[in-house]
């Protein structure tokens, strides 16, 4: 099995089975480097595009990506690698968390995050931890990627230069603790070395310059004590022009003194222990090193001294910030205080609860808040002030300390903003979920780690099994990575299985409860939790809180107001007490198990039929209103609007069908056929629109159920239901004759027609054409034209008439142009393209198709997509180009095959059959065509007579290349199969040259 090993830290190593791979250039590198780093993230085609290409157009961007991928396919044996290094789809790219290969910066992590999870003080007397760290340092070869920058790459070096530093910052907390291990051992030799390390990192580290100097001095070096004392003074006045500081100072002058020799350690000792109240953690702390990191560096910039980790509740605050304060006993002179106040009633108690956590001595005539500020005044600390949300009346405690305690920092936790002006806010979000598509593992998502190690708390024994993982990863995803959900639902693995956990809270909000006793109350079951958010609400917002519920997939802020009656105003508040939060494309949206109660409160307050119908009305007028411009210039902007409601559309459809709107569910499904038809959603889009059908409605006019009729037709010809788009189009047809629907009449012909064609029935197809062209001619439906006009074309082309099919090609792209329809004009260039091709001019169809399958790709068309890349990989074949083809043509047949579309597969297959045969695999080749014939026999679609030619002269030469009985009994194995078999072995006959 291949094994991938990557050395990052320092100039970057990688190599393949102990050899380095040939990279075709840096930007291939960086890219496998940057995927490898992240291997957690499956990261979107055009982020990668953004930070690898960004000053290139976006057609030249995506092409360089798609190259790149192919290239570093090559370079890493990803085609034959099990697992593969790479999981790649059509419309993301990730590092497979679960291939062969090693990773030093996770290696790095996971050993310091084992020493964390002790705490700082355990680290300092662990011997253990100590080799860790050791180990880790030892991986520290220098600053990650140091020498590999990408000029025109800005966006890459930003983020390599944002990981350098993070991961030197964890490099100079590591040679502390070490230093600090063994200068308490009386190592002093080994202490210095660890110091020296630190300043080869950072020159300016006073800290390592002081240790450096106390090392020498017990180890009886006083001149060197000194003249490390010099070098310091000049490297920060040269690079900084500042003096060093006071402490440092400090101990230079005790160096000086005359018996600093013989009073040794009692001079020169360490600073005394630094204090901290906080509690031992109750479990191990998993995952969100990203997000330690960065709290790490807000409580280390000296301009943020209030910060507020704000969240709802469930989400992990109290357990991050414990874990944070931690890691920062060391940063303050003073230490850390925890102080706990879920219990505290009265705001007005606040200061004496923080002083009574500092241990300040009181007295019956000094305030607290002056007992407190006494207290704090000359302290360098850090308060824990943990749950603030319900004090926030007592707010002023936290800006007097400010005010007046000016080397205080507070570190809080609220489910609620303070909303004062020092305020700096951190949001943690859930831990880290697989993608639904990728085979979980423990350890590479910290949902999962926690769901499994929250689980074996609870039952010793339990090893999840790869169901149970699939299950678990669905339930994580189901509670959107929500920590306290999570421990929840785990603790239930000693009743239930993992799957049936899954379905339990698919169901209810309910069944996630714990009856652990030392659990706070807030906290033994999510709707505790949310209760406790819903007490802090006002009456308006716990009626904006609870109508936002009918939205899925989040919402703009105009549809939260004409849906829900929610004022700016209200959803900052919802925001501000962490019910509501907005994404980075400017959306607002619900954590859904916060929308699952907020639902429940709907239905409670007799309000949730309204506020649906509101939802239902708002979803059609942006559909209808979107049906108008899916066939005009602005076709990608209004994709890209669906696309983004998708999940409210089926919201909408869902209501109207269950709750009685059967007009609304045929005029919705009537209005986004189209939609789904252009992004590949064929199979969905047939149940909503048949599932719309068989309503009963008699209110609509025949216009709108026309329109349902031809898009259930169209979408069932996608994928080669021919009877069944038969039986859509004629019942259509019929409807629209009697009703006097001459335009439906002409679309109803054409789609007919179309299924005459694939059918093999030429002549009836043209008959139909033809009086759909006639009928659109009268109507002045130019684009019903323009529609029968390329179809006509297409029939000419494939009956040898090459003449006549480019003049109706030419003809109607220029219709097309001419309207604006983007899809209709990459429709027709493509198919001007092939008429080129069958001509001779090879080059002209080329640039003609490249041109189609930019403007597809631009507007998401999955059906045109896979067309185009397999007429360009069918021309690459003929060319000889055999690697190119089989790989175009192997990413064609994915995307066929998730559309369901079989006919796309089959022709698929007869082309990846002809390439094996050019590869030496001339049984693979027969097995393949076998296939291909059965599957066409059992569709009733046999091959036009232009693919006829072709598919006689490769099955002649697969024959001539094998013995007649080997040749029959390859084709016999190849009917046997299934469309599924035939699809897996075509697959794997095409990997080894498949490009990403």
């Amino acid at each position: 099995m291949a094994r991938l090993a990557f050395a990052l830290l320092g100039t970057p190593q990688i190599t393949l089975d102990g050899s380095p791979p040939r990279f075709e250039s840096d930007k291939v590198r960086a890219l496998l480097i940057y995927l490898a780093a992240n291997a957690r993230r499956a990261y979107a085609r055009e982020t990668l595009v953004d930070l690898l290409w960004p000053e290139l157009p976006a057609r030249a961007a995506r092409h360089n990506l798609s190259q790149a991928l192919f290239n570093l396919r090559r370079a890493i044996g990803d085609q034959t690698a099990a697992p593969p290094f790479l999981r790649i789809t059509r419309e993301t790219i990730q590092f497979n968390p679960a291939a062969d290969y090693s990773l030093d910066l996770d290696a790095f992590t996971t050993l310091l995050a084992a020493c964390d999870a002790h705490g700082h003080r355990h680290i300092e007397t662990c011997a253990a931890c100590a080799q860790r760290l050791a180990d880790a340092v030892a991986l520290y070869r220098g600053d990650l990627l140091a020498e590999l920058t990408l000029a025109d790459s800005v966006g890459f070096d930003e983020w390599a230069l944002l990981e350098r530093e993070h991961y030197r910052r964890r490099m100079m907390r590591a040679l502390t603790l070490l230093a600090t291990f063994h200068e308490q051992r009386g190592a002093y030799a080994r202490a210095g070395d660890y110091a020296r390390r630190q300043l080869a990192l950072d020159s300016w580290c006073e800290e390592a310059y002081r240790r450096m100097m106390r090392m020498l001095m017990l180890a009886g070096q006083r001149r060197a004590a000194l003249e490390e004392y010099e070098r310091c003074r000049k490297q920060l006045a040269q690079d900084l022009g500042v003096e060093p500081e006071a402490e440092t100072i400090a101990l230079y002058r005790r160096i000086l003194e005359p018996d600093a020799l013989s009073r040794g350690e009692e001079l020169l000792a360490l600073p005394s222990e630094r204090r901290h109240n906080l509690p031992p953690p109750p479990t191990r702390f998993v995952g969100r090193e990203d997000e330690l990191a960065q709290l790490a560096d807000l409580l280390a910039n000296g301009a943020c001294r209030l910060l507020t980790i704000a969240g709802p509740g469930g989400i992990g605050k109290t357990r991050l910030a414990l874990q944070a304060a931690a890691q920062q006993i060391e940063a303050f002179a003073a230490g850390v205080c925890y102080v706990p106040l879920a219990g505290l009633r009265q705001p007005e108690h606040l200061a004496s609860a923080i002083a009574d956590a500092l241990e300040l001595p009181s007295s019956p005539d000094q305030a607290a808040a002056e007992r407190l500020l006494a207290g704090l005044r000359d302290q360098e600390v850090l308060l824990v002030l943990d749950n603030l949300e319900h004090l926030l009346a007592g707010v002023d405690v936290v800006t007097m300390i400010l005010a007046r305690a000016p080397r205080v920092t507070i570190l809080a936790t609220s489910r609620e903003r303070l909303n004062v002006q020092h305020e700096w806010l951190f949001e943690p979000g859930g831990l880290p979920v697989p993608a639904a598509d990728s085979p979980p593992a423990v350890n590479t998502s910290g949902a999962v780690e926690l769901f499994v190690e929250s689980a074996r708390r609870v039952q010793a024994s339990f090893a999840p099994s790869p169901e149970d993982l699939v299950a678990i990863v669905h339930i994580c995803r189901l509670v959107e990575g929500l920590p306290l959900a999570i421990e929840l639902a785990a603790s239930w693995t000693r009743l239930l299985s993992c799957a049936e956990i899954a379905a339990e809270i698919g169901h209810s909000l309910e069944f996630l409860t714990t009856s652990l006793r030392d659990v706070p109350p807030r906290h033994r079951s999510l709707r505790a939790v949310f209760d406790h958010s819903w007490a802090l609400l006002d009456d308006d917002e716990r009626r904006t809180f609870s109508r936002l519920s009918v939205f899925r997939g989040g919402f703009r802020r105009e549809q939260a107001e004409s849906v829900a009656s929610a004022s700016l105003q209200q959803l900052a508040a919802l925001m501000d007490k962490s019910l509501l939060h907005k994404t980075i494309v400017g959306r607002y949206d619900l954590h859904e198990l916060a929308r699952q109660y907020a639902a429940t409160r709907l239905q409670m307050a007799g309000a949730e039929a309204a506020v649906r119908d509101r939802h239902r009305s708002a979803m059609l007028a942006l559909a209808d209103q979107a049906e108008a411009e899916l066939t005009g210039p602005n076709q990608e902007a209004w994709l890209a609007r669906l696309e983004e409601e998708r999940d409210n559309l089926r919201e909408a459809l869902r209501s109207a069908i269950e709750q009685g709107a059967p007009e609304t569910a045929l005029r919705l499904a009537g209005a986004l056929w189209r939609f789904w038809d252009m992004h590949g959603y064929f199979a969905e889009a047939r149940r909503w629109l048949e599932q719309v059908l068989g309503l009963s409605i008699c209110s609509v006019t025949p216009a709108v159920r026309l329109k349902v009729l031809n898009g259930a037709g169209t979408l069932a010809r996608r994928q080669s239901d021919y009877a069944r788009a038969s039986t859509f189009f004629e019942a259509g047809l019929e409807l629209s004759r009697a009703a006097g629907e001459r335009f439906w009449t002409a679309v109803l012909l054409n789609g007919l027609g179309l299924v005459a064609r694939r059918q093999g029935k030429s002549a009836c197809a043209a008959g139909l054409f033809e009086e759909s062209l006639a009928l659109s001619r009268e109507l002045a439906n130019w684009r019903g034209v323009a529609a029968a006009l390329g179809n006509l074309g297409s029939l000419a082309r494939s009956e040898g008439d090459l003449s006549r099919a480019a003049a109706l090609q030419e003809e109607c792209l220029t219709l097309s142009r001419r309207l604006g329809d983007k899809r209709g004009i990459a429709e027709d260039l493509n198919n001007l393209a092939v008429v080129l091709d069958a001509q001779g001019r090879r080059a002209r169809a080329t640039e003609l198709q490249q041109e189609s399958l930019a403007l597809y790709r631009g507007l998401g068309d999955q059906y045109g997509i896979a067309l185009l890349l397999y007429n360009l990989g069918s021309r690459a074949r003929q060319a000889g180009a055999l690697d190119e083809a089989g790989a175009t043509l192997a990413e064609s047949l994915a995307i066929y095959h998730g559309l369901g579309e079989a006919v796309g597969c089959i022709e698929c297959l007869e082309q990846l059959a002809a390439i094996a045969a050019g590869q030496d695999g001339a049984i693979c080749a027969a097995t393949l065509l076998g296939a291909a014939e059965q599957q066409r026999e059992i569709l009733s679609a046999p091959r036009p007579p232009s693919i006829q030619v072709d598919f006689d002269c490769a099955a002649g030469a697969i024959r001539s290349l094998l013995a007649p009985e080997v040749f029959d009994e390859a084709w016999a194995h190849g009917r046997a199969m299934t469309l599924g078999q035939a699809l897996a072995a075509a697959a794997a006959s095409a990997l080894s040259q498949s490009p990403a």
